[in-house]
């Protein structure tokens, strides 16, 4: 959402809830060791063990719950050096993102919390119109 909030200056606002979960339970399987390899016993493509069992409606990696930007533009005039027809533009806009899970499965040891954040920009630039 953009707003005009008076002659030169504009404000933006956004805001998004997301729940990436699994919509049904999840089974992933991965090769066992030497399984392809007859000599260390292995019996093929189908020599595999489950590494990764998932209920219904876990949490997506990577995924904040709620995220946000807002931004404000500012313009004005610049006359200096005998133009009057430059204008001076002043942006400066945050984006924030909520904690997400790092990984897959919460019950193993090296599951993660990927933290909250916070990034913010800002820029002046000249606009000879």
């Amino acid at each position: 959402m953009k707003a005009a909030v008076s002659e030169g200056l504009s404000l933006s606002l956004g805001y998004t809830y997301t729940e990436a979960t699994t919509t049904e339970p999840v089974t992933k399987s991965d090769l066992n060791f030497g399984a392809l390899i007859p000599d260390l016993g292995g019996k093929g493509p189908t020599d595999t063990t489950v590494f990764l069992t998932l209920p219904d409606g876990a949490s997506l990696p990577g995924v904040p719950r709620n995220s946000g930007t807002l931004g404000i533009d500012y313009s004005m005039p610049l006359g200096i050096l005998g133009r009057s027809d430059w204008m001076l533009l002043l942006h400066a806009d945050a984006a924030y993102r909520s904690t997400a899970a790092g990984a897959l499965d919460v019950t193993r040891p090296y599951y993660w919390t990927v933290p909250s954040s916070t990034v913010t920009n800002a820029r002046a630039s000249r606009d000879p119109q």
